[in-house]
């Protein structure tokens, strides 16, 4: 889980740095336009201040965003062994495809049978019955048979068969104290493991269910983002052309690409989170091992 969420939000940081590539590139034509504008005359000049402001605002952004990507790459490589000062490249994107809705009944009860903590748990459980089943047995009667078979002779072709077998019957007449405090240990026991059980038992539920709200939560997120993040594209560009006619000035323009950048970050960190939750989902259901390889290869 920490190996996968590092790996997510290295590839988070990633798509932040494109995101803000093109918010610069944006950025610049805008400013470059104005500037045209503003020797031809019919701009004034604090409009082509607001767009050179608005451009070097979006270049100190992505360095700020490079340096996080470098930190974190550096996290990602301590993490799993490597060098620090390693360079790491990775070729593949934030997962951005929604995952299939699974009910939260089938994530209980994949937990219930896959997670090996409450499988150790219930094998204690199990262990701790079968001893108090035999403490209990030590009040019965118990029987031995004990068997013997031989040759007797000099020469072993001409030797007489012998045979010897006794029978013992044990009844525990005086060791009643001490199957007693046996058996009585044993309920301890017995009673211990029956708590330690249902608390795991309790706590992998616990698990499931707030990552599956998270995996909910996330999943409406994701698709307010893309919405959000459509509208903000269509309303920068209809910002752009005003602009280019003339109908309006840089503020506008300037406003409509923070709102462009605003809504690029929230659909990454949204993005992020989701995946995020479907890793989380996958351990509380104790199918990591299976689930994130999968999820994380390459494209």
């Amino acid at each position: 889980l920490a190996v996968s969420g590092t790996y997510l939000r290295v590839l988070a940081s990633k798509a932040n740095v494109l995101s803000q590539e093109a918010q610069v590139k944006q950025a610049a034509a805008t400013f470059k336009q104005s500037e045209h504008q503003y020797q031809a005359g019919t701009k004034a000049s604090i409009d082509r201040n607001k767009s050179f402001v608005e451009y070097h605002t979006q270049q100190q952004r992505l360095i700020s965003l490079r340096g996080d990507l470098v930190k974190q790459t550096m996290q990602l490589a301590r993490l799993i062994g490597l060098p620090v000062g390693q360079v790491l490249t990775l070729s593949e994107d934030l997962p951005a495809q929604v995952p299939e809705p699974v009910s939260l009944e089938e994530a209980l009860k994949r937990s219930f049978e896959e997670r090996s903590d409450l499988k150790a748990a219930r094998l204690q459980l199990k262990a701790a019955s079968e001893a108090h089943r035999a403490s209990k047995a030590e009040y019965l009667p118990s029987l031995v048979v004990n068997g013997d078979y031989g040759v007797e002779g000099i020469n072993p072709n001409k030797g007489a068969s012998v045979f010897q077998a006794a029978a013992t019957v044990t009844i525990p007449i005086f060791q009643g104290g001490r199957v007693k405090a046996d058996v009585e240990q044993a309920d301890a026991a017995l009673s211990q493991r029956q708590a330690e059980y249902a608390d795991e038992k309790g706590a992998v539920e616990l698990d499931v269910r707030q990552a599956y709200v998270d995996l909910q939560v996330a999943t409406e997120q994701i698709a307010v983002a893309i919405e959000n993040r459509k509208v903000a594209a269509e309303i920068l560009t209809q910002s752009l052309d005003r602009f280019a006619a003339g109908v309006t000035n840089s503020v506008e323009v300037v406003q409509s690409q923070e709102t462009v950048a605003s809504a690029e970050r929230d659909y990454v960190s949204t993005l992020f989170s989701l995946n995020l939750a479907r890793i989380s989902l996958a351990r509380a259901t104790g199918q990591a091992e299976q689930f994130i390889p999968n999820m994380l290869k390459g494209n």
